[in-house]
């Protein structure tokens, strides 16, 4: 079974940090805004965060100018593990007849990318972002409407 929440002990939490950290929306959000700064910046995805140091770096940078975020080098490990839980999720909904793929896509190619989980938010990590999760409705074949289910989680 698959769960939603991930749990960091306090020993390894960076310094000033005494909850635990867990995947809810609201660290999802957190990500997505990284990701967002990251692309203004010219980084989301960029090779460079793969070298030494410069992913921690480029995240005590993020830090300074959103000193609420709850990104840090702590979250990385359980982000990581949760995009890999959302593949794994999606790929079995499919297999249950429940989803399907989009046109060219299949079981090996579907997110393939991901990074392993290397506590590192280098380019593969950092191209990723949570996705939203629509409700298509469709009458005689003609779609009538879309609503916006919030992020599509593990389910």
């Amino acid at each position: 079974m698959i769960s939603n929440i991930l749990e960091i002990k306090k020993s390894t939490l960076p310094e000033g940090e005494d909850e635990p950290i867990v995947v809810d929306n609201n660290l999802r959000r957190h990500w997505n805004d990284y990701t967002l700064w990251l692309a203004s910046k010219g980084l989301k995805g960029n090779p460079k965060l793969d070298k030494a140091g410069v992913a921690d770096a480029t995240i005590e940078e993020y830090r300074k100018v959103n000193p609420k975020t709850l990104i840090s080098k702590a979250a990385i490990p359980i982000i990581q593990k949760e995009f890999q839980n959302y593949r794994q999720s999606i790929i079995d909904k499919v297999k249950k007849g429940k989803a399907q793929f989009g046109l060219g896509t299949n079981e090996e190619n579907f997110m393939k990318e991901l990074s392993i989980v290397d506590s590192i938010a280098g380019s593969k990590t950092s191209s990723h972002h949570f996705p939203d999760e629509y409700l298509r409705t469709f009458e005689n074949g003609k779609l009538i409407s879309t609503e916006n289910k919030g992020f599509a989680v593990n389910k």
